[in-house]
């Protein structure tokens, strides 16, 4: 089994509102197109929205899996 640990939605993605479902279909293409079973997206929070990304995953569960990304500010640590 071939894991790509390191996959990321592209900004521009976003900015030009590509639907969930679109993604998880451009993604899994990609990663057929290099024989890539399953894909672990790192979002860069707060660019891609956590809630965006598990929409994504919500289409391809078993191919792609959600790694989450938190923003620490001194309001999150009181």
């Amino acid at each position: 089994m071939n894991v790509d640990f390191h996959l990321h939605i592209p900004e521009k993605w976003i900015k030009n509102e590509v639907i969930p479902r679109v993604t998880a279909e451009k993604l899994v293409q990609f990663m057929d197109e290099f024989g890539i079973d399953v894909g672990v997206i790192l979002l860069i929070a707060p660019y891609i929205p956590s809630d965006y990304v598990y929409k994504v995953v919500s289409y391809e569960p078993k191919r792609l899996i959600r790694f989450a990304s938190v923003i620490l500010t001194q309001q999150t640590l009181l």
